[in-house]
C-alpha cells in the first residue's frame, strides 16, 4: 500500500518526522504456496489424507515502512493490512481527509497517476491506554512526532498481489511492496 501526502513545517521538525516514519516496523502477511496449514509440503499433501484440501500456510514477517521523497510530496509504503494503523499513527481524522485549504487532493491524485484513490474512511486503531496527570489518553502504540507539522493526505494506491517463486526460500502469494 502506498500513502501519498504533503507535509510542511519547521525544518528540524520535518527531519524528526521523517526519522520517526522510517523506523516503523509492520507485520507483513503472505501465503506459502508450498506448505499446507497442516504442516505438510504440497507434494506430500497429495499422497496422504491428513487434511482434505490443501490450504496455503499463512506466514508473518516484519517489514519496515519505506518513506520516499517525490519532490512535491512524500510516498509511504507499508502492508495493506496496516492502513488503519498508519492513518491513526499520523493523527489523521476521517473529517480532515476530504478537502483542506488551498490543496485540492483530487488534482494531486490525478498528477500522481493511475490507481491513486481517495483515502477511505477508517477506524482508529486504539491499542494503548495511558494515564497522564489524571487524564486518560487512548492512543495507538505507534508514535510519530508531529509537533509543528502540518500533514495533508492526498491518496492511496494498492500494490499488486502476486504469486512469486523465491527458489529455496519458498513460493509465496504476497503483496509486492
Amino acid at each position: 500500500m502506498h500513502l501519498y501526502f504533503i507535509v510542511r513545517g519547521v525544518l528540524h521538525q520535518l527531519e524528526l518526522f521523517k526519522m520517526f516514519m522510517q523506523t516503523q516496523m509492520f507485520v507483513w502477511r503472505r501465503k506459502n504456496q508450498k506448505l499446507c496449514k497442516c504442516g505438510q509440503k504440497k507434494e506430500e499433501h497429495k499422497k496422504t489424507k491428513e487434511c482434505k484440501k490443501f490450504n496455503p500456510k499463512i506466514e508473518y514477517g516484519r517489514v519496515q515502512g519505506a518513506l520516499r521523497d517525490m519532490g512535491f510530496c512524500y510516498e509511504y509504503v507499508f502492508p495493506e493490512e496496516c492502513l488503519d494503523e498508519v492513518l491513526t499513527m499520523l493523527n489523521t481524522r476521517n473529517s480532515d481527509i476530504k478537502n483542506f485549504g488551498w490543496i485540492r487532493p483530487a488534482v494531486l491524485r490525478k498528477m500522481l497517476g493511475k490507481g491513486v484513490k481517495p483515502i477511505p474512511e477508517y477506524k482508529d486503531v486504539v491499542n494503548q491506554i495511558i494515564m497522564v496527570d489524571d487524564n486518560l489518553i487512548i492512543a495507538t502504540a505507534r508514535y510519530i512526532e508531529m509537533q509543528g507539522i502540518a500533514f495533508y493526505p492526498i491518496g492511496i494506491k494498492k500494490d499488486l498481489r502476486e504469486k512469486h517463486d523465491w527458489g529455496p526460500e519458498g513460493h509465496y502469494e504476497q503483496e509486492m511492496l
